[in-house]
């Protein structure tokens, strides 16, 4: 979408090759701050599909959360869905929004059934590890 717009604004005929006087990053600065104010599409469209990932985890009893986890995690939470196989591109959009929106959630212990210790981040800048078993001396 965003070359389409981009060809849009610098083409004078479709198949010709132009020179873009300015980067299209810089263009979709917004006009406060001495871009153009363009709307960066793929940015957009993964905030869209935050919006829907938000939506899935605040209402997991609607139609659309009921065939998600029907059809790609019945056995696990949303959270931790995989890809699966032969999965269908919104599916694969749902999950990039999901890996933007699982950036700023923070989750907190209730009765501690779905923890899973050695999987969950404990601390947020650091990746999972194993436990270290020491010999006994």
């Amino acid at each position: 979408m965003n070359g389409q717009l981009s060809r849009f604004w610098w083409a004078s005929q479709d198949k010709e090759k132009v020179i873009h006087w300015i980067a299209w990053p810089v263009v979709c600065v917004r006009k406060f701050r001495g871009g153009l104010g363009f709307r960066d599409f793929d940015i957009f469209n993964i905030a869209m599909l935050a919006k829907q990932v938000w939506k899935i985890l605040m209402s997991p009893t609607s139609t659309l959360a009921k065939m998600y986890k029907a059809r790609y995690h019945p056995h696990c939470s949303f959270l931790n869905a995989t890809t699966g196989t032969r999965p269908s591109w919104v599916w694969q959009g749902i999950l990039e929004g999901r890996k933007l929106l699982c950036k700023g959630l923070r989750w907190q212990v209730g009765c501690g059934t779905s923890i899973r210790i050695l999987d969950d981040p404990w601390l947020p800048t650091s990746p999972p590890s194993s436990p270290v078993l020491l010999p006994r001396v």
